[in-house]
């Protein structure tokens, strides 16, 4: 039996990117360090790969030496990569106008550090197909 998939996938750290997705027609999330991680299939691929940037990239200096985050870190980018899938639905806050932007997933994982202005900070996508926004 297949059962609804409901992910949330904010929209930047603090909004910066709600009209990028929109009007991109994806979700994003950042990590950018981390490079295309189109062949990290496992967890511990993807975790090699976190330790190894977390030893070379000052922005992610606080992640060393911590179980904790860095197995959060791991997972979210886990899920994201291999876990969510076409035809599970998406939610997006929108903060400022405390809105929820839902929508389908359409596509499969893409690295695109060129997919908006701000997508050097977010190129980590998936392609979606926005249905609604509600009122939160």
């Amino acid at each position: 039996m297949n059962s609804l998939r409901v992910w949330v996938v904010r929209a930047g750290d603090n909004n910066e990117i709600v009209d990028d997705v929109r009007d991109k027609s994806v979700v994003a999330i950042g990590w950018a360090a981390m490079g295309d991680m189109s062949g990290l299939l496992t967890r511990e691929k993807i975790r090699q790969r976190f330790e190894q940037v977390c030893s070379t990239d000052a922005d992610y200096a606080d992640y060393v030496g911590s179980e904790v985050k860095i197995g959060i870190a791991v997972g979210q980018l886990y899920r994201f990569l291999s876990e969510i899938k076409k035809g599970d639905y998406v939610l997006t806050p929108n903060k400022l106008l405390r809105e929820v932007m839902i929508g389908e997933v359409t596509g499969d994982y893409l690295y695109d550090p060129t997919w908006s202005k701000t997508a050097k900070w977010y190129p980590h996508i998936r392609k979606v197909k926005w249905l609604k926004t509600v009122s939160r």
